[in-house]
């Protein structure tokens, strides 16, 4: 049986609430007071001002919330 591997999609959300992309493919979050450091699978990474908003990991989803 094949089995699908599903990745989580970090998105970001501004103060009036529009969300966009901030990284496919993520596999490791680090938060540091205000600071949120995402890595993905590729190694690509991104430090950002903000706070999780939601956390949804059947639906492979991270919102972050600027801070």
């Amino acid at each position: 049986s094949s089995q699908k591997t599903r990745t989580i999609t970090g998105t970001i959300t501004d103060a009036d609430g529009n969300e966009r992309l901030l990284m496919e493919s993520v596999d490791y979050l680090r938060i540091d007071g205000e600071t949120v450091l995402l890595r993905s699978l590729f190694g690509e990474e991104t430090t950002v001002k903000a706070s999780i908003k939601e956390l949804n990991l059947t639906a492979h989803r991270l919102v972050l919330e600027n801070v």
